[in-house]
């Protein structure tokens, strides 16, 4: 299903020839910087519009994960929520799971 998702990886051109270094980080000017800086704000501004379609198709492929920025947890009566990102995702469920055996209302949105 990931094949189907993710373009094939291809580096092209961007291949550093081995014993032939080079600078892949073009140097610029102030007024290609401030046009630089401008489209990256534009990107970044486009990014969650980008990140849900994302989520979209792959939800669509694979069934999981429909909402990219938050994922709720065992949360529907919690008393306290625990928030976390990244490799402490697994680790918050894992608690919550166990808080929850022990009779606590908690949950982890990953």
């Amino acid at each position: 299903m990931i094949d189907q998702f993710l373009p094939k990886y291809d580096l092209g051109d961007r291949v550093v020839p081995s014993g032939h270094p080079i600078n892949d980080r073009p140097q610029v000017d102030q007024d290609w910087l401030t046009e630089i800086r401008k489209q990256n704000d534009a990107a970044m501004r486009r990014a969650p519009e980008v990140i849900r379609e994302a989520y979209k198709e792959y939800y669509e492929l694979t069934g999981r994960q429909k909402e990219p920025f938050i994922e709720e947890y065992m949360n529907d009566d919690a008393d306290y929520v625990l928030v976390g990102q990244g490799t402490i995702a697994m680790p918050g469920r894992v608690i919550v799971r166990r808080l929850r055996e022990q009779g606590h209302k908690s949950a982890s949105p990953a």
